[in-house]
């Protein structure tokens, strides 16, 4: 048994030309394969401009809610809904079902604002845009002559427990979402990706489950009927060696043509926003490969995420600016090197929800701490200084990490290299990753893009031609 995934982001679906072409997209897959099972699922209609108006829908949404004054925001969330309907040969009931979103859109608008997302309202009000992305879609792939079966949230399956804005599915989920779609064979599936419902009181409410669901939904899914293969189509050409926007404007980092679940799920870890690492488990548990596609230039492949990559050694470079560099000395009274003193100070840090990143043993009565900006350190800072450490003001730091299958210790030392050679100061160092596969330097945050640009023109723009 065949079956297929396909997912469209936001900015794949923001227009009716846009939505237009991903049912394009899915026409193509459903013809040349010819699967079992095809499952289509739809991100909200995404950002159309630079304007506060003209972002997201879902982010449209989430200002409603927390707004006391929303009016325009409903009007625009209204006129693209009405645009796209009418700019598509849609049904009668299509049109209908669309009609009455933005009814309740209008009434859930009118209701007492709130600011805690974990409410029934929060949910109702930001499943609209999926729910109604993907009633379009169904309809819309009639035109290609493509027999369609929309699965609103109450019927797919995707029975959910757990916070109104982060919710997860049940043990009993997986069945379920089965039993909704074995009567559909041969026919292309549409559902909402992000959304499930909680049971309460016998009913069932819509609910969302969290940042990375829609594109978590697909791979969950592809997982649970024993798909091959997910598509993901985005505005991206897939995975970049590194971030873009840290280099000059005439280069552009490279492509990741293949890389592993491993190598992906750490550089999704370090902010590699374009999947993230919920969204990979499912596939990496199944050994079902995510394509990431360019729904621009569908036909031009993009990543493959999969169990081999088949090429060892460095994959991609991660850089993470804003960090902050403490160190704490020991003093006459305390020494660092008494037994528990660092997982004493590890204590302070973690009692004040203050996550440390790496920890480098000085050997010379001092420790060096990386963290992230957080509002409790001055807190954390107060309560070292009153037991009689002594602390150095904190310092910016950025954090360069080289993730890749095979990452050797000469790798980390022509990493060092690279940087000491331009006079870039290294301010601690690390290993790490859950098998092993990166190498991490800290340095100054104001040489943080030169050291980007350096480490990528050693790993990539010499040695590489992947």
């Amino acid at each position: 048994m065949k079956s297929l995934v396909i997912k469209g982001g936001g900015t794949t679906n923001k227009d009716s030309e846009s939505i237009d072409n991903f049912c394009k997209i899915i026409h193509g897959h459903y013809e040349q394969e010819r699967p079992d099972f095809t499952l289509a699922f739809a991100s909200a209609p995404g950002k159309i401009g630079q304007g506060r108006l003209e972002d997201k829908v879902t982010n449209l949404l989430e200002g409603i809610f927390s707004s006391d004054n929303s009016r325009k925001e409903v009007l625009e969330v209204e006129r693209r809904f009405n645009q796209i309907v009418s700019q598509l040969s849609l049904s009668k009931d299509t049109v209908t079902y669309s009609q009455g979103l933005l009814r309740r859109l209008k009434k859930l608008s009118e209701k007492p604002v709130q600011n805690d997302k974990n409410s029934s309202l929060y949910a109702e009000l930001c499943s609209i845009g999926e729910r109604f992305n993907s009633k379009i879609i169904s309809d819309h792939l009639n035109k290609y002559g493509v027999e369609t079966v929309f699965i609103d949230y109450d019927e797919f399956g995707m029975e959910c427990v757990g916070p109104w804005h982060n919710s997860r599915t049940t043990k009993n989920a997986d069945q379920l979402i089965k039993e909704s779609i074995l009567p559909h064979k041969g026919k292309v599936i549409v559902a909402p990706p992000f959304i499930g419902y909680k049971i309460v009181n016998g009913k069932k409410k819509v609910t969302c489950m969290g940042r990375g669901a829609s594109d978590w939904s697909a791979t969950k899914v592809g997982e649970i009927i024993g798909a091959s293969d997910t598509y993901i189509y985005s505005d991206q050409p897939g995975l970049l060696r590194a971030n873009p926007g840290l280099f000059h404007i005439d280069a552009k980092p490279d492509l990741i043509n293949l890389i592993s679940y491993e190598e992906a799920i750490e550089f999704a870890g370090l902010g590699a926003s374009i999947i993230l690492e919920r969204a990979i488990k499912p596939a990496q548990r199944a050994r079902m490969n995510i394509h990431i596609i360019d729904s621009k230039n569908p036909k031009k492949e993009g990543t493959i995420i999969c169990y081999d990559s088949g090429v060892a050694g460095v994959k991609a470079l991660a850089t993470i600016e804003g960090y902050r560099r403490l160190l704490v000395r020991g003093t006459e009274k305390i020494s660092m090197s008494q037994a528990g003193i660092t997982g004493e100070i590890l204590s302070k840090f973690g009692q004040q929800n203050v996550d440390i990143k790496f920890h480098v043993d000085s050997g010379k009565n001092a420790d060096t701490y990386f963290y992230q900006p957080e509002e409790n350190m001055g807190i954390v800072e107060k309560s070292l200084g009153d037991q009689g450490y002594e602390l150095e003001a904190r310092q910016p730091m950025t954090r360069l990490t080289i993730i890749g299958e095979g990452v050797s210790d000469k790798d980390y030392l022509e990493m060092l290299s690279a940087l000491v050679n331009k006079n870039i100061q290294i301010r601690g160092n690390g290993f790490g990753g859950e098998k092993d596969i990166t190498r991490t330097v800290f340095v100054d945050g104001r040489d943080g893009r030169l050291a980007t640009r350096l480490l990528y023109n050693k790993f990539f723009n010499d040695k590489y031609d992947h």
